[in-house]
């Protein structure tokens, strides 16, 4: 549970430190069907090795916040007809409902794995949760934060990247 937790933990990092993922340029286009390819190979990989693939059990996990249904509905409306006054209403409900679901931002593929039960998944990626006209959110980070978390966030790879090796070696060792 620890190991699902920091990879969640990582991805939604990496999303903060995002710029924007939602706007589909051609620079993110190509890096988005990279992720899908290589997450498709992932997936095959996986299942030729005989894991279970619990990414259907991840995407319903993402959509079982309860949000307030008039949050839901203030952060729906459109933001661009909106009376300026209202914007900031509006993105608040929509951050309220972003940071209610795991998710991972488009160009990067997250995925969870649980080597003793066999399992894996790839978390729901941003656009595949929310509607096309919504922008992952930024959050602004001081310098001195940036290096921080990249250092922890290097820190928690390199001991995650260590343990899963010594763990897929104990699965497939003969």
């Amino acid at each position: 549970m620890k190991r699902i937790l920091t990879v969640l933990a990582a991805a939604l990092l990496v999303s903060l430190l995002a710029v924007s993922a939602s706007a589909a340029t051609a620079e993110n286009a190509e890096a988005i069907a990279e992720a899908r390819e290589g997450q498709e190979e992932m997936r095959r990989d996986y299942l030729n090795a005989g894991w279970k693939d619990i990414s259907s059990r991840l995407q319903a996990e993402a959509h079982a916040a309860e949000i307030d249904p008039d949050t839901w509905e203030l952060a729906h409306r459109d933001l661009e007809a909106a009376a300026e006054e209202e914007k900031e209403a509006i993105l608040a409900a929509r951050n309220e409902i972003i940071y209610s679901y795991s998710w991972s931002i488009d160009e990067v593929t997250s995925y969870v794995l649980d080597p003793e039960k066999q399992e894996f998944g790839f978390v729901p990626s941003f656009s595949e949760l929310f509607p096309e006209d919504w922008d992952v959110p930024c959050q602004p980070i001081s310098e001195k934060d940036r290096k921080a978390l990249e250092e922890q966030m290097a820190a928690s790879m390199v001991a995650m990247s260590e343990e899963f090796v010594a763990q897929i070696n104990d699965i497939f060792s003969f």
